[in-house]
């Protein structure tokens, strides 16, 4: 869902219309997962590596779910002078990154960037 989130589409597929699971199966089980430079040109290394990290297909290396959460993805918020939380300076996103920080920091306090 974070990759469909963060690029517009899933990873092997533009649209599902006439997709069929075996479809889907076949290239989860025989393709690497595609990162089109171009889309993925504005994404913050951060969540690039979030997404990487929870699309690998060797479940020993693939994050878990506490580890997902504890990825620095989640942590690029810094409180203002106002004591709002604000994208750190050094992270780039995208206006869907920005939405998606919004989401995943509302889920673990009231404050949000």
């Amino acid at each position: 869902m974070l990759y469909l989130f963060t690029v517009g589409h899933n990873p092997y597929f533009r649209s599902l219309k006439g997709v069929v699971p075996n479809d889907v199966m076949d290239k989860v089980l025989g393709e690497d997962v595609p990162y089109d430079e171009d889309e993925w040109a504005g994404v913050s290394p951060e969540l690039r590596d979030l997404i990487q990290g929870l699309l690998n297909k060797d479940y020993e290396k693939r994050l878990t779910a506490e580890q997902a959460l504890a990825h620095p993805w989640f942590h690029v918020c810094e409180e203002s002078d106002q004591g709002q939380l604000e994208l750190s300076s050094n992270v780039v996103a995208l206006p869907n990154e920005r939405k998606l920080l919004s989401l995943a920091s509302s889920k673990h306090s009231a404050k949000s960037c």
